[in-house]
């Protein structure tokens, strides 16, 4: 597993908070409501391994930022981070909840439904 970093920003602020350095790739932002609108934690690589490739990043425990969003309502990667799995559990145990994969529906993500809503616990994303 990749290791990531988050940064945080509140409602009405950009959406992408300035990363650390400039070797910092953004990877996701996961917003408070739908559409992305609310708060919202962006997650970046910072160890240069850059966008998402057919492995992917795994987020397996963000239930602390989705307490503090007060839930996770959608999310919107960045670059080649089109495909998605959510879960309602920690480190992606079970059927996702959420999974975005075909080409047809690779792209952000403006509701992750209505199982998950709120319920965001782990992810993983990745190019398709």
């Amino acid at each position: 597993m990749k290791v990531v970093s988050r940064s945080c920003s509140a409602a009405g602020k950009s959406a992408l908070a300035v990363p650390d350095s400039a070797a910092d790739t953004a990877l996701v932002t996961v917003f408070a409501d739908q559409n992305y609108l609310g708060g919202s934690f962006t997650y970046y690589d910072t160890h240069g391994n850059g966008t998402c490739d057919a492995t992917g990043y795994s987020f397996d425990d963000v239930a602390e930022n989705n307490a503090w969003l007060n839930g996770i309502s959608s999310m919107r990667g960045y670059d080649r981070c089109t495909a998605a799995e959510i879960y309602t559990t920690i480190n992606r145990q079970g059927s996702p909840c959420f999974s975005q994969e075909s080409p047809a529906d690779g792209g952000p993500i403006p509701y992750v439904g209505d199982v998950c809503n709120d319920h965001v616990r782990s992810f993983r994303i990745w190019a398709r």
